[in-house]
């Protein structure tokens, strides 16, 4: 396989990540009302201060929920659930 589809490949495997909800912390919001939690462990997915934005329907309790969630990076350290 040639090189560049390698990195193409591996670049993109990287905006992809598995999140675990037992290792967030209490749901907060942004400035602009967006639900998010703070990672309290480090991973190999994430690391520990990076930010979840999470949808509504994920949240129980003031908490994600427990389980595993496909999430996407969207900036330095910060993810959305897909």
């Amino acid at each position: 396989m040639p090189d560049k589809l390698k990195t193409k490949g591996n670049r993109k495997d990287k905006k992809k990540v598995t999140i675990v909800g037992e290792n967030t912390g209490e749901v907060k919001t942004d400035s602009s009302g967006r639900p998010y939690v703070m990672v309290l462990e480090s991973t190999t997915s994430v690391n520990k201060g990076d930010t979840l934005y999470v949808k509504n329907k994920d949240i129980s309790d003031g908490y994600l929920r427990g389980g595993d969630y496909r999430a996407k990076k969207i900036g330095q350290n910060k993810y959305t659930i897909k």
